[in-house]
């Protein structure tokens, strides 16, 4: 879903409203993306039963474009006819499908590449024409959420409300680009056709709903008379928890000793003693020392005899320098 920021154009105005109905479309999308799924605690319901639910989306749409863009954009599409897009029920949307697939009309859907809208304008045709792949949809749906409605109603909606409050607040000071995570498609989209024209602007109104079930990212659909946007309801919660976990291990490399320690067992297995007389320091200290690095994942340990011996583990210490660029570079 590409996004073209155009500075000259008028902002439009932005409402955060919660959508549950988003929340589902989002779960059955990223069954389709991710396997297995993310192990977000969020998500934990779902694994159970992530590879029959994909089976029997797999069933009704072999292509797995196909799912991606009935999951994302002819649904959202379906749930804005229905009039049940916003709110905190998908229930509504449910129940509105039907009624909803047997309607017709002009889509625009300029936020998506003219291949996608034309799939998503046959994909729409289909489903009105074939009401017993409309019902199996719905089927698969209801599912999904009878599976999520005990983390919504739990701890969801709460959360999700709390965020409308703040993301409203921050909205009155700053933009759109400034709320939503780094890894949303508005802040990191893929090039467009220049004929495309910019979306900032194009509707005067552009609604955001924060995503409770998505860790990252999200999505952006034009439906004519606004722009739903869904966005990672917590990305920069998980991002600060990433970066502190990140920055603890690598605390353990601050120290020259332990480096030494570490590139010393780079060339040779060495027991706590070995490393003792190795560096004139007291075992209690050199214990400490191998400790800190085997919590951070730095070191293995075999037994021989009644001796362990450790031995560093380069390729963890290069996954860490990475990990720490990659949070670094987003």
């Amino acid at each position: 879903m590409p996004w073209v920021e155009n500075e000259t154009a008028p902002q439009p105005r932005v409402e955060v409203h919660p959508s549950a109905t988003a929340e589902l479309l989002w779960l059955q999308f990223i069954l389709e993306k991710h396997r297995p799924l993310p192990p977000e605690p969020a998500l934990a319901a779902l694994v159970p039963v992530a590879d029959e639910l994909r089976m029997e989306l797999a069933a009704m749409w072999p292509s797995t474009r196909d799912r991606q863009v009935v999951s994302l954009i002819v649904l959202v599409v379906l749930a804005h006819r229905a009039g049940a897009l916003l709110g905190e029920d998908p229930v509504p949307f449910l129940r509105g499908m039907e009624t909803a697939a047997a309607q017709d009309g002009a889509l625009e859907l300029r936020s998506e590449t003219p291949e996608d809208r034309q799939r998503a304008i046959e994909l729409l045709h289909r489903l009105r024409e074939e009401p017993g792949l409309l019902r199996r949809q719905r089927r698969v749906l209801a599912r999904i959420w009878e599976l999520a409605r005990p983390e919504w109603e739990i701890r969801g909606r709460a959360a999700v409300a709390a965020t409308v409050q703040t993301w409203s607040e921050r909205l009155a000071r700053t933009g759109l680009l400034e709320v939503v995570g780094r890894n949303h498609v508005l802040r990191n989209c893929p090039n467009v056709p220049d004929t495309m024209e910019p979306l900032v602007g194009l509707r005067p109104l552009t609604i955001l709903s924060p995503l409770y079930f998505a860790a990252k990212g999200g999505f952006v659909i034009d439906l004519t008379t606004y722009l739903h946007v869904g966005a990672a309801a917590f990305e920069d919660d998980l991002q600060r928890t990433e970066a502190d976990r990140i920055a603890d291990r690598l605390k353990v490399l601050s120290d020259g000793t332990r480096l030494a320690i570490l590139r010393w067992l780079v060339t040779q297995p060495a027991s706590v003693m070995d490393l003792a007389h190795r560096f004139q320091l007291a075992q209690p200290t050199i214990s400490n020392h191998v400790r800190l690095l085997r919590e951070a994942g730095l070191l293995g340990a075999e037994r021989r005899g009644t001796r362990t011996l450790y031995r560093a583990r380069p390729e963890r210490v290069e996954a860490l320098l990475r990990e720490a660029g990659r949070l670094i570079a987003g």
